[in-house]
């Protein structure tokens, strides 16, 4: 968190610098298996990419991706369906047929655990 205020003090509260750091955070605590955390982090850094970029930017569709696949590793497979869908649409909007496939993937191991 001192790293946080840091970077808040030299860039402001809801800067895409802040919302970066919450989400390798996010990254860190999922990977670490402190998931309620991981969600905290992400759904913040989610909120700030909103402000800061609408909902039909790379930066939310990477988030709906981080976001599918915590509620992916929760069980929470609607949800995770919910998220990566977004992240696929969006992409497909924003043309990025790379990102846009490896959302599809992970789509596709949600719909596999859904016996889908």
């Amino acid at each position: 968190e001192k790293g946080l205020a840091i970077i808040q003090g030299v860039n402001g509260a809801d800067s895409r610098t802040v919302a970066t750091y919450y989400t390798d955070v996010g990254r860190a605590a999922r990977d670490q298996g402190l998931l309620e955390y991981a969600e905290e982090t992400f759904e913040k850094a989610r909120s700030i990419h909103i402000q800061a970029y609408g909902e039909t930017s790379q930066p939310f569709a990477v988030n709906c991706i981080d976001i599918g696949r915590l509620h992916h590793l929760k069980g929470n497979l609607e949800d995770a369906k919910t998220m990566l869908r977004k992240a696929v649409t969006t992409f497909n909007v924003l043309k990025k047929e790379n990102y846009a496939t490896l959302a599809n993937q992970f789509l596709a191991v949600v719909l596999s655990d859904q016996g889908k």
